[in-house]
């Protein structure tokens, strides 16, 4: 009869544990993140967010008009 060769763990799959690990700490760190953010700012939470908000809005409005411009003289 033919024998089998015992079955040897594959090079490849060792870096896949290890960033499965990885991301397994780093959805604990946001998770940990997160309940900090509403544990500590309680309701001055939205307060935030909507500041988060309108301050990227605001940036993406001004980078767009910077890049509306640039296009407007090469024209």
């Amino acid at each position: 009869m033919l024998q089998r060769k015992p079955r040897v763990i594959k090079p490849r799959q060792a870096p896949i544990l290890k960033e499965q690990l990885w991301l397994l700490v780093t959805a604990i760190a946001c998770a940990l993140v997160a309940w900090a953010f509403w544990r500590y700012l309680d309701s001055d939470a939205i307060v935030a967010l909507m500041t988060l908000a309108l301050v990227s809005a605001v940036a993406d409005n001004l980078r767009l008009r910077r890049k509306l411009r640039e296009n407007r003289q090469r024209d």
